[in-house]
């Protein structure tokens, strides 16, 4: 079974847009040959203030994890997964799922070095 890419995008308002995100995730995939197999696109959803569990988005992406059909989550950065400290615990549920989290902006958000969840814990707190 072929796993897939999905690339994930979230706006916090409907006033905003998420063509940004998805031209530097297209841009980021053509460089290093990349094929998204599906785009989620979350919109007028706050990284902030709708808990982890209310978040259909990241509800089907931990499902796709979970059945083993994900392979590579690209995003344009940390904070468009969510704002919250309590998505540490959803990194580490992709990682050991062995599904590679991409930042278009960042890297590979869990390359396996011993810092990646430190940094990332940090990053969500900043952004909370």
């Amino acid at each position: 079974m072929k796993k897939m890419n999905v690339a994930l995008m979230r706006v916090s308002t409907d006033n905003q847009e998420t063509l940004s995100q998805e031209l530097a995730i297209e841009n980021y995939c053509k460089q290093h040959n990349i094929t998204i197999d599906k785009v989620i696109r979350s919109e007028g959803v706050s990284g902030f203030k709708v808990p982890l569990n209310e978040r259909e988005d990241l509800n089907e992406i931990r499902n796709l994890a979970i059945e083993g059909k994900l392979d590579k989550l690209i995003v344009f950065n940390l904070d468009r997964i969510g704002r919250r400290l309590e998505l540490v615990s959803f990194l580490n549920l992709l990682d050991e799922c062995n599904v590679k989290i991409i930042s278009v902006t960042e890297g590979e958000l869990n390359s396996g070095e011993d810092s990646d969840f430190l940094i990332n814990s940090i990053k969500l707190w900043v952004a909370q």
